[in-house]
């Protein structure tokens, strides 16, 4: 059974690289405990047909949850512990969250930032810049694309679909707003792949175009010391993390394969909430630990699993073949090219 998942650690990249920006305890939070990495779990929705896409777009909380946020934590600012401040606001609707906020604490929810109370959404578009300017003083326009942070209120409604016309191409229009969509019935999309019980789980994760990668940092050839150090320390954290289910890991150059116990259980052995967790895991690890990064990694991640010890131990011995295999090429190789032949004439020999 092989389930392949793309695309979580890029995402991380871009959120441990810019949470120095924002957080000033970035040096105690992430260089100091690892425990605090960030990782991901991801689940799949199938959806059908287009309008459901906006339909899931709508049935998220945001704006409920954020309410429940912001009186949660204004009356534990105020005394109470999370306990006592939770028994209070749960079962509040949206209008007595809001009373709450406005006569405790003249506090009004409309008035808050954009990014606390709505939906962020990132669309492509195009915009028209300014380059240069004639002798004569006229501007001289250019169409580029541009990727832009858009904030909702509704973004059920057709208003919102309809002046972004960037998402007409692949939505279409659409002439009624949607209300009242159940989380059940959205969540009734969602799908959820378990992988066998009483078998071993291999998580094997993999770089993804780690030839530009390693050429990008000039990574020594045919081995560098501390790419593969990196790797190694990356694994440790990953098995530090997940002490109770992985017993085992397996690495050669850009890939590491963890081995999950036949009795773990975790995430109720959902195979998307446990690849993109240890994938997210790992790359921030990745992340973390490099000194000048110049360019994102990425990896991805696929769960496999065997019924019995012996064919594990055969995975295990055919990952190793292939590491020999792979070590004797790239040596002879990069030996060729370091005594003069270019790359075509050594792969040639």
């Amino acid at each position: 059974m092989l389930l392949p998942y793309h695309g979580y650690s890029s995402q991380l990249f871009c959120l441990i690289l810019r949470w120095e920006k924002v957080d000033p305890f970035y040096e105690y939070s992430l260089r100091n405990y690892n425990f605090l990495l960030p990782s991901t779990g991801e689940s799949y929705l199938v959806h059908p047909r287009k309008p459901f896409k906006r339909i899931f777009c709508g049935g998220r909380i945001c704006h409920l949850s954020d309410q429940h946020e912001q009186c949660l934590w204004r009356l534990v600012e105020h005394g109470m512990n999370e306990n006592e401040a939770w028994d209070i606001i749960k079962g509040f609707d949206k209008s007595e969250l809001n009373n709450l906020l406005f006569d405790e604490f003249n506090v009004n929810y409309n008035t808050l930032e954009p990014i606390f109370r709505e939906v962020s959404c990132v669309l492509k578009t195009v915009v028209e810049d300014i380059v240069k300017y004639k002798d004569n003083g006229a501007p001289i326009k250019w169409h580029r694309r541009k990727i832009i942070t858009v904030h909702s209120k509704k973004i059920a409604g057709k208003r919102f679909w309809n002046e972004h016309t960037v998402l007409l191409k692949d939505f279409g229009g659409f002439v009624e707003d949607i209300n009242n969509v159940t989380p059940e019935y959205v969540r009734s999309f969602e799908f959820h792949s378990k992988l066998m019980p009483s078998t071993w789980i291999v998580v094997r994760i993999d770089g993804c175009h780690f030839d530009r990668f390693s050429e990008l940092h000039e990574f020594v050839k045919p081995n560098d010391d501390r790419a593969l150090n990196l790797m190694n320390l990356c694994a440790v954290s990953v098995l530090e993390k997940f002490w109770e289910d992985i017993v085992f890991a397996y690495g050669v150059s850009d890939e590491y394969s963890f081995i999950l116990k036949k009795t773990s259980y975790p995430y109720q052995r959902r195979a998307n909430k446990m690849v993109s967790t240890i994938v997210s895991f790992f790359t921030s690890t990745h992340v973390m630990r490099w000194s000048e990064l110049k360019y994102p990694p990425c990896f991805d991640g696929r769960a496999v699993c065997y019924p019995s010890t012996a064919i594990l131990r055969d995975y295990l011995s055919r990952r190793q073949v292939d590491c020999h295999i792979n070590n004797q090429y790239n040596s002879c190789f990069w030996k060729l090219v370091a005594s003069g032949k270019s790359k075509r004439e050594a792969q040639n020999v």
